[in-house]
């Protein structure tokens, strides 16, 4: 009996990425899996949030409100 790998590499290099939530559980863990897939990684974060957890990783940031359409127009700039 052949099972799927849910951990089969995926080759992103090249693409952009936009993640909101970096800083949440699930959303930290999605970064890290999307980096080393290759992919130019982005994330919005509330200026009250803690980002050093994610500190060291090629985080492209952009503090503020996911609610505001000025920030995420920025964020999402040639995505």
């Amino acid at each position: 009996m052949q099972t799927s790998n849910s951990t089969t590499s995926t080759n992103l290099s090249g693409s952009r990425v936009l993640v909101t939530g970096a800083t949440g559980f699930t959303g930290s863990f999605l970064v890290r899996r999307l980096l080393s897939a290759g992919a130019d990684v982005r994330a919005i974060a509330r200026t009250s949030s803690d980002i050093s957890q994610l500190g060291d990783l090629r985080i492209k940031w952009y503090r503020g409100d996911n609610f505001s359409r000025e920030l995420v127009q920025e964020a999402a700039r040639d995505i």
